[in-house]
């Protein structure tokens, strides 16, 4: 049903996060609250109807690019445009040189002026253009899911942390002080604390800056070598 209402970028780079986020919060109310499964197929039924799931995909959207401005910045800007200044090496001599002379004959009127960066930074925005279709070039689709994913997970990290901190808490006031015996701990308990611990784990180790980076990397490198299948 969701597929209806998403698409496949959609999907997965913001509303993965968004649900990642309140995951800890859904599996702890599964758990403990098995009466309301019902009811709460419905809540997500409505949730979608009166487009609340729309509205936090935007939401998760605005983070990730508010992160991205900052990133940039650190950076030094665009990945794409820092491999084609190539400043520190990223590209061979003979592949960057390649990519120029592509600009300069696929581009109307393009040409590497005094201002490198604003040169590199149009004939990307022109690239980007060119490449915006998902089949042939489906491999910058991919990379770019996955650099939006990690992206906007990052963006999402303070909320999916404080959401997965308080659930565990209540975890293990559940697990560790109501119940009177650890054998009257239910297996579902344990499996509720230990996948809430383990995403607790994610937040705080894996989501981080270099994880993003790896994929906005990848994400350039896609990019520039689609020169290589359109010359």
């Amino acid at each position: 049903m969701i597929n209806d209402w998403f698409d496949s970028y959609s999907l997965q780079a913001r509303i993965a996060p968004a649900l990642l986020s309140l995951f800890p919060v859904f599996l702890l109310m599964y758990i403990k609250f098995p009466q309301l499964h019902t009811t709460m197929t419905w809540l997500f039924s409505l949730t979608l109807t009166f487009g609340i799931l729309t509205l936090f995909a935007h939401y998760v959207r605005s983070r990730g690019k508010a992160l991205e401005s900052s990133l940039k910045k650190k950076w030094g800007g665009p990945l794409t445009t820092i491999f084609l200044l190539n400043q520190n090496g990223e590209l061979d001599s003979q592949t960057h040189q390649r990519y120029l002379d592509y600009f300069s004959a696929k581009i109307p009127n393009w040409q590497l002026n005094e201002d490198r960066t604003a040169s590199y930074d149009s004939a990307v925005r022109w690239l980007l253009e060119k490449t915006r279709e998902k089949e042939r070039f489906n491999l910058i689709f991919k990379e770019n899911i996955s650099y939006g994913f990690r992206r906007n997970c990052l963006g999402m990290k303070p909320l999916g942390l404080g959401i997965a901190l308080i659930c565990l808490v209540l975890w293990i006031v559940d697990v560790c002080v109501l119940a009177p015996h650890w054998s009257d701990v239910e297996p579902q308990q344990w499996a509720g604390f230990g996948v809430t611990l383990l995403l607790l784990a994610c937040w705080l180790f894996l989501v981080r800056e270099t994880w993003v980076r790896e994929a906005a990397d990848a994400y350039a490198k896609a990019l520039l070598g689609s020169i290589d299948t359109m010359s």
